[in-house]
């Protein structure tokens, strides 16, 4: 038996080994009670007609959050249409202003005592409706318009109650009374139209109107000429945001939205409203509903506390209190909806999922039981990261499911760790709101069942893959070592030839192969000091240093740590750490008396900086030169695929990755895919360019524009933010600022811009990813800012903007560098072209562009930041000491060498708060100059959607002004004559003037 030395050692190794395995983390803890008036809001949302209506769990609902009312005597009426005024009434409450509307009901009720409470409630609602711009003056004129046979009618009415005792003015305020009663009820009581729906939800809930080119989801309704011209972008930004839906027979603009539908609408709005409401919610799962005696609160009264665990490892306590003796004091209540049923929490059970809602006063108002639901398909995989299992049903739909504490994970009726089980087997997932409730694996336990024992390791063949250990009953054992078999040392990775004789170890052993090793060693090694070089590529720059994947390895990703006192070397110049960019190649130098620490580390050129990304069919392949030569050629534009001459032959880089799908290639191997397409990035070698990556294309192309919300590494898949589901392999094709990355760079959150092919099994795989935007293969951005320091070969912007997706996104202060191939044109002084030297030079005179009135200011240049009218704009702007910036717009690379500077304007709005940014890309082949008047033209042009997130073709062809533009063809200073029809062309315009025109050939 081992000694008690050696069990010790034994026991700090389970530690190591226990402080890898994923663990369930908990959070916050949240506590709510319940609300005093809940028995009443139950009573509220109890209705005897909505058995089975598709809409009842949103009834019961809306019900409890007051949005929506009975129609009386329990009865909702979800198949009868809804009221204009039962519309506008619950919009109010979905904005917050319900309290407004109540004491204008009750102001109403002051003025005409005729009123009774019902009415005078109602009309609050409108009157506040009104006021808030949900229905306006003019709508409300136009449907209260009485016809002439409404009052002929009313007067034929009054007539028949006129006596001799009326008097004139008693008959005519009869008349108007019944006018108004009867205009009231046309108005309002009438039903609403669902193109009025639509109109007033828009304007409640704040939508702006989606005009133009973006203009689509009406598009979809065979009626939409039915709705009126003005009503169009309103309805689309409904539409757009999910709040309505159309019927099978169409938008049916004329159409009545019933009351049942309309509690599933507000619905919806309430969700995106909830900070108006002052109301907060989440989901969790039901882990324990326990009553008991309140300790410590008065006498007689018991509480239930209920305890959720939320997907983020919160837990919520709800805690409702009670009295037991009798008392006229309202009892607090949780309100519960399950199974079609609203009632207390005595409806509760534990491994419930729910959705709970809670006020601002941390009330629970509600518990909504999530039905179950069930995917049968397969297991993908288990992401321990994010702790979620994703599931693919078998038509195509993907699941990410929340791993919970108590979640049922079963092999053939056996517990099983998810951790341990392989992906692609069949499953039957049980869910609700995201979370797993249970799972049933096709798979033998003995399949993923993992022993650990701890052992003392006598001997190892590495070579051999065979280990002799002794147990804890002293039986000795023959193991093999699996092909991927880890190995630690005190906490520490490390190869399998560390493994020594005579050591204490755990293993980690499935189907008698150990799978991983953790040795605990007591006896410090010395080691002496040395420098290890290791180079790769960064996968990632943060202020404390990289991560670098180094070569040979590039599936594993080491954090090093840098500092000030590191040396960071880029084109030959000392540079600061933030200038390294994802992709870089790098070499580091690692001292061992400091682990992980970089003393110096070394950008290797331009490391994979691309040049163009091209699309063509291979005519041949020339395996003894490394060349392969395509027709139909097609290079990615700013928007679009561009047509190449002819044929174009290609050198292959003797580093280059070629693949199909997943299946690396040799040049060999590519030449029996003669006929094939194929995607590909070039990269330029001393002015020659070559392909430094290529994939074969597989099915029809397609574009897509979306953020990505989720990655499932096991099964190679993307959840887009639409929802659709988009798979990348090894060979896909993936840049940044201009670099070559691989799929081990895609994060989730992150904007990409997808060139995709569809299989013929009707899933989508890329082929092509930007992580910049559509504009990512380009290799350069676009920067406005104000000049603010200046040195001999860089100068800084203040307050900076970059373009992206024709949307400025405001950036830290940036460093740009200068060579003497940058193109500068000013526009304040020069009114031409300058040398950056000429530029560098106002350095020496630091306020030639930062500051032309400092003479006035009354204090010295060198005080120009620290006087008082340098940056309050709101207080000083109209003053003549106020300062004048210079406003630059920059066009550098992705590693911030400037190509182009169109020093624009001074003004003083470098400090202004809320500027409003009008400038725009727009693209399209140049028609025609007018060098005369200095005038370009643009055919096809098109011009990019924000709203819909790709390019837009305009209607019209487009023309800038040219006086003050930058114009650069082939990224080289050229003027408006040489530029010739049909070149492709980006204009950088604001309000019609160019102030960048990027033109290709």
């Amino acid at each position: 038996m081992f000694a008690k030395k050696r069990m010790s050692a034994f026991l700090l190794s389970l530690v190591l080994l226990g402080s890898m395995v994923p663990v369930q983390l908990h959070g916050e803890e949240v506590a709510y009670t319940g609300v005093p008036e809940g028995a009443a809001l139950i009573r509220n949302a109890t209705y005897t007609d909505i058995k089975g209506n598709a809409n009842a769990d949103n009834i019961m609902k809306m019900s409890v959050f007051s949005l929506v009312r009975e129609y009386g005597s329990s009865l909702y009426k979800p198949s009868q249409a809804a009221a204009r005024q039962d519309v506008l009434a619950s919009l109010v409450r979905v904005i917050g202003k319900q309290e407004d509307a109540v004491k204008r009901g009750e102001q109403l009720r002051l003025q005409d005592t005729n009123l009774s409470s019902v009415d005078a409630y109602m009309r609050g609602h409108i009157e506040t409706a009104r006021s808030s711009g949900i229905i306006t003056n003019a709508e409300v004129t136009e449907l209260s318009a009485l016809t002439k046979a409404e009052s002929d009618s009313i007067r034929s009415e009054v007539n028949k109650l006129k006596t001799w005792k009326m008097t004139t003015a008693q008959y005519n305020q009869l008349i108007r009374q019944r006018t108004d009663q009867l205009s009231f009820e046309k108005t309002y009581k009438a039903p609403v139209k669902r193109e009025e729906a639509a109109l007033w939800i828009a304007r409640a809930m704040g939508l702006q109107p989606v005009k133009g080119e973006d203009t689509k989801a009406v598009f979809n309704y065979r009626d939409w000429r039915d709705i009126k011209t003005e009503n169009i972008p309103y309805v689309e930004a409904v539409l757009a945001k999910g709040l309505m839906k159309g019927t099978t027979a169409g938008f049916q603009p004329s159409g009545a939205v019933t009351r049942g539908e309309w509690a599933s609408i507000i619905s919806t709005a309430a969700a995106a409203s909830l900070e108006k409401l002052g109301y907060t919610t989440g989901v969790g799962k039901v882990m324990d509903v326990r009553m008991a005696k309140d300790i410590g609160a008065i006498e007689n009264q018991t509480a239930t506390e209920i305890t959720l665990l939320t997907p983020a490892s919160d837990t919520v306590r709800i805690k409702i209190s009670k009295k037991a003796s009798f008392t006229i004091t309202p009892q607090e209540v949780l309100p519960v909806l399950k199974n079609g049923q609203i009632g207390s929490e005595a409806l509760l059970a534990e491994g419930d999922i729910v959705e709970y809602t809670a006020t601002r006063n941390n009330e629970a108002l509600l518990l909504h039981v999530s039905a179950l639901k069930e995917a049968s398909g397969t297991f993908v995989g288990y992401d321990y990261r994010q702790n979620l299992v994703q599931i693919a049903d078998k038509n195509g739909n993907s699941y990410s499911l929340k791993v919970m504490p108590d979640s049922v994970i079963l092999a053939q009726k056996e517990p099983v760790d998810i951790g341990q089980v392989e992906g692609n087997i069949p499953a039957k997932a049980v869910y609700a709101n995201g979370i797993l409730k249970s799972m049933d694996l096709e798979i033998p336990t003995e399949k993923v069942r993992n022993d650990e024992s701890a052992v003392r390791i006598l001997y190892a063949d590495t070579l051999g893959k065979i280990v002799k250990v002794l147990d804890q009953r002293d039986n000795v054992q023959y193991l093999n070592l699996a092909d991927d078999a880890v190995v630690y040392i005190n906490g520490e990775r490390q190869s399998v030839d560390a493994i020594g004789f005579d050591q204490d170890a755990v293993l980690k052993v499935a189907d008698g192969r150990i799978l991983e090793v953790r040795i605990f060693s007591d006896v410090p090694v010395e080691e002496e000091s040395y420098t290890t070089e290791i180079t790769g590529r960064i996968r990632s720059v943060a202020s404390g240093g990289i991560t670098l994947a180094a070569d040979g390895e590039p599936d594993q990703s080491v954090l090093y740590q840098a500092d000030g006192s590191t040396v960071v070397v880029k084109d030959g110049k000392t540079v600061d750490l933030s200038k390294l960019r994802q992709g870089d190649r790098a070499k580091i130098y690692i001292d061992s008396r400091r682990e992980q620490y970089i003393s110096r580390l070394e950008v290797q050129g331009e490391g994979a900086l691309i040049d163009k990304v091209y699309r063509g069919d291979i005519r041949e392949v020339l395996p003894s030169t490394g060349e392969v030569i395509l027709n139909n050629v097609y290079a990615y534009g700013y928007y679009d695929w561009i047509k190449q001459d002819g044929y174009v032959k290609f050198r292959i880089s003797d580093e280059a990755e070629l693949y199909n799908g997943n299946t690396k290639l040799d040049i060999g191997k590519l030449k029996d895919h003669v006929g094939k397409s194929l995607y590909a990035v070039s990269r330029k070698d001393y002015g020659d360019e070559e392909l430094t990556k290529a994939v074969l294309k597989e099915g029809s192309e397609d574009t897509v524009t979306k953020s990505i919300s989720s990655i499932r590494w096991t099964t190679k898949q993307m959840s887009l933010s639409d929802g659709r589901t988009v798979g990348f392999k090894d060979g896909t094709i993936i840049v940044r600022d201009g670099r070559l990355l691989d799929t081990l760079d895609l994060a989730e959150d992150e904007n990409a811009f997808i060139i995709q092919n569809k299989l013929q099994d009707g899933t989508n795989s890329a082929s092509v990813i930007s992580l910049d935007s559509f504009n990512g293969f380009s290799s350069f951005k676009i920067v406005k800012g104000y000049l603010h320091n200046m040195g001999e070969d860089y100068y800084t912007l203040e307050n900076p903007y970059e373009l992206g997706n024709n949307t400025w996104q405001e950036i830290g202060e940036e460093t740009f560098q200068l060579s003497n191939e940058t193109y500068i044109y000013d526009n304040i002084f020069v009114k031409g072209a300058i040398t950056a030297d000429k530029f560098a030079e106002s350095r020496y005179k630091p306020y030639t562009y930062t500051w032309t009135n400092y003479a006035t200011a009354g204090s010295g240049k060198d005080d120009h930041e620290d006087d008082e009218y340098h940056y309050d704009y709101d207080d000083n702007k109209n003053k003549s000491k106020y300062h004048e910036h210079a406003m630059l717009y920059v066009l550098s690379d992705g590693s911030g060498l400037t190509q182009a500077i169109n020093i624009y304007a001074k003004d003083k709005d470098s400090f202004k708060p809320d500027k409003v940014s009008t400038e725009r890309m727009i693209a399209g082949l140049l028609e025609k100059v007018d060098t005369t008047n200095g005038i370009i033209t643009l055919k096809s042009a098109r011009d990019y959607s924000p709203v819909y997130q790709r390019w837009q073709p305009l209607r019209t062809s487009v023309s800038a002004i040219t006086e003050k533009a930058v114009i650069l063809k082939n990224g080289q200073q050229t003027s408006l004559a040489e530029l010739e029809t049909d070149d492709q062309i980006y204009i950088l315009s604001n309000n019609g003037e160019a102030l960048f025109i990027l033109a290709e050939d």
